[in-house]
């Protein structure tokens, strides 16, 4: 059961990629969620286009604990995973992680001020090109 605040990731130990929701798993493992949940339930290895996946749930405590928060500073996944998220200089991956996927408060928060800067910037190079 998931209690209000709580947040579930999903890992696979096989290769131990972990991502932000089940949700986002399947989006990007191209796997149905139905798959990743009944493979979470009975632990078994999971055999896809020649790959194979086993899941477990990652349960953190309440978001407003002092001892779970982090500091998201670099991608935790995806086409820029390990890239320090101030480096990033793609504005639509930014917006398309801002709209089509459920992530973390914390990490959505990080990419929406990325996105605003490099929009504050864009606004000020065509202004000096003006002047």
């Amino acid at each position: 059961m998931r209690l209000k605040g709580e947040m579930i990731c999903v890992r696979d130990v096989l290769t131990g990629n972990q991502y932000e929701s089940i949700r986002l798993a399947s989006q990007m493992l191209k796997i149905s969620e139905y798959r990743i949940r009944k493979n979470i339930d009975s632990g078994k290895v999971l055999r896809d286009k020649g790959r194979a996946y086993k899941f477990v749930e990652v349960k953190y405590g309440n978001k407003s604990t002092k001892t779970n928060a982090y500091k998201v500073v670099k991608m935790p996944f995806g086409k820029y995973k390990g890239m320090a998220i101030s480096r990033m200089l793609d504005k639509n991956y930014l917006q398309w992680l801002l709209d089509k996927t459920n992530l973390d408060s914390r990490l959505k928060s990080k990419v929406r001020g990325r996105l605003r800067k490099l929009r504050e910037a864009t606004v000020v190079k065509k202004q000096n090109e003006w002047d």
